[in-house]
């Protein structure tokens, strides 16, 4: 018998199956950045923790410092104009009053012979004063330098301000600013006198944007030189509230001696 032929039976292949092309996995960038964004944010966290503590020791380390006495704080208060001086007072006190015995042989020449005296006020007034305060105060919170102005001076070439500062400021740092105090104030110069001998405060100078000329005549035609008893009188000037400043010669031995 004839055989048949056997057909083989072919296997179908199987196909392997193709993956997709993956996407872009968007969701493991985004958290990659955000967990960079995290490391950045803790490192300014760090940083800005760093800087507190170093502001809070330099704070300590002011406070530790000594300084004044404590301050009442004033800022409420409007500064004292001050128009005269207690302790120029207390000398012109003690000073002899009367009449001069004048001299029989000799005259004195009267005032006559002096130049006339043309006065010109150039103190400040209260509105300038309060600029200058606030302008003053402005730059010295600028530094970190807190305090109140509780005087005020005006004189016929400078005003004087008496600044008392804060419990923890030093007054080395005070001095350390004339020249930028000067430039605030648009003032050639400025004189920084801390402490003032006796008080718990800083007088300040300030130059006037006019000097009055002080006359000898003046002073001499003072109610003050007029009443004078002793014929060693001597006409000073004027003070820093622009009064009339004379001392008697007889009372200076050192000055007499030199």
């Amino acid at each position: 018998k004839e055989r048949e032929p056997t057909l083989k039976k072919e296997t179908p292949t199987t196909l392997k199956p193709i993956m997709p092309i993956s996407a872009p996995n968007t969701e493991n960038d985004n958290k990659t950045q955000n967990h960079s964004k995290k490391e950045e944010s803790l490192q300014e966290n760090a940083q800005e923790e760093m800087i507190k503590e170093n502001i809070k020791e330099e704070e300590k380390e002011t406070q530790d410092a000594p300084g004044f006495s404590p301050l009442i704080p004033t800022s409420a208060k409007k500064p004292v104009m001050v128009k005269e001086l207690s302790e120029n007072k207390e000398i012109l006190d003690g000073l002899d009053y009367g009449e001069v015995e004048k001299p029989k042989d000799y005259e004195l020449p009267t005032t006559q012979l002096l130049n006339a005296v043309c006065l010109k006020d150039t103190s400040l007034d209260e509105n300038e004063i309060d600029q200058k305060i606030q302008d003053l105060l402005s730059k010295l919170r600028t530094f970190k330098i807190d305090g109140d102005i509780i005087r005020t001076y005006s004189g016929p070439i400078v005003t004087t301000f008496e600044f008392r500062p804060a419990p923890n400021v030093k007054v080395s740092r005070i001095l350390g600013l004339s020249d930028d105090l000067a430039m605030t104030l648009c003032a050639e110069s400025i004189r920084i006198q801390a402490p003032i001998k006796g008080k718990d405060v800083v007088g300040i100078e300030i130059p006037n944007s006019q000097s009055q000329i002080i006359y000898l005549r003046e002073i001499l035609e003072s109610e003050l030189f007029q009443k004078s008893s002793s014929p060693l009188t001597l006409a000073l000037g004027k003070d820093i509230v622009g009064n009339p400043f004379i001392t008697d010669l007889k009372k200076l031995p050192h000055l007499l001696i030199a």
